[in-house]
């Protein structure tokens, strides 16, 4: 759900309230409410300093604060006249605000998917989201059998590499790394040289003082399959291996390399069809809600193959 704030009595106070999905479709008021909760004018990336006699309101920025504050989620709201139904099939925009000494820089990219990629050149929508209803351009015509979802890279952001790059993540495909100083997509889709299973790696990852914990879920005819993956957690202040002063032919070791897999699980044969969104990790166990999910066959055949509700 996303979260609507209200003004009370007190100019100060605010009531924040839950904007549900179920029981009705979104609307252009929930678009617009997205698109106001991340500062996003609509397919604007922005790269500029904090001028704090024109965006801080009140007080000053703390010389003490230190560090980056990351963010992730849909930006991208409308294409070629034709504005999105439903605002978790936007385009993955990855914000970035950067303290240091009295001093803040703002700095916002789209992650270069592939659909991102096609679309801005093509100044339409092409492909349809995991929430999306009928012909994405806005047409008549759809294939209904074409079942595929995009992926949008919007929904989470994980620390990768020590020296900075970061996974961009969403529920239903594989990562794209990004330059955590330049928010650049390097390259496309990653199944993390090949360790990742099933084309998907979820958005919640989960981070232990030296792991980095996630899954990848599988569905196959009546049962599915959980993978979960350890990676060693390094940080920018861990030592980074030192280069070797041996023979010339000896390689050179990354100084910023590919976090360690520890450890790769699978469990399979698990029963029914369900959704796996989060999960959560004890020192002895992987702890998974499997969300039961069934298929509407009335609403697939009524609604779904005329373009009247998402295949979500």
């Amino acid at each position: 759900a996303a979260a609507r704030v209200v003004r009370v009595d007190d100019a100060s106070v605010v009531r924040v309230e839950q904007v549900g999905y179920e029981g009705r479709p979104a609307d252009d008021t929930m678009v617009a409410d997205m698109v106001a909760g991340y500062g996003c004018a609509n397919g604007e990336e922005v790269d500029h300093a904090v001028d704090e006699r024109v965006h801080v309101v009140r007080g000053a920025i703390p010389r003490e604060l230190c560090g980056t504050w990351y963010h992730n989620g849909p930006g991208r709201m409308e294409r070629g006249g034709v504005v999105l139904s439903q605002p978790f099939d936007g385009d993955g925009l990855i914000t970035a605000l950067s303290l240091r000494d009295g001093r803040a820089h703002f700095r916002s990219r789209f992650v270069q998917t592939r659909a991102y990629i096609e679309e801005e050149r093509e100044g339409r929508w092409l492909y349809r989201g995991a929430f999306a209803s009928g012909n994405p351009s806005g047409g008549l015509f759809f294939n209904p059998f074409d079942f595929s979802a995009k992926n949008v890279s919007n929904t989470g952001l994980l620390p990768w590499r020590a020296g900075g790059e970061l996974l961009s993540l969403h529920e239903a495909g594989l990562p794209h790394r990004v330059d955590g100083r330049t928010l650049r997509t390097l390259g496309g889709e990653t199944d993390l040289g090949g360790v990742v299973e099933g084309g998907v790696l979820a958005a919640h990852p989960r981070t232990t003082h030296d792991r980095i914990i996630n899954f990848s879920a599988e569905q196959g005819q009546g049962e599915g399959r959980l993978t979960f993956y350890e990676w060693e957690r390094r940080r920018a202040s861990d030592d980074a291996p030192a280069a070797s002063a041996a023979a010339p032919t000896t390689a050179i070791p990354d100084p910023d390399p590919e976090p360690a897999l520890l450890s790769k699980v699978s469990f399979g044969g698990v029963a029914g069809l369900g959704f796996y969104h989060d999960h959560a990790i004890t020192s002895k166990y992987y702890c998974v809600v499997e969300n039961p999910t069934s298929i509407d066959t009335r609403r697939l055949l009524l609604e779904y193959m005329i373009g009247r509700c998402s295949i979500a």
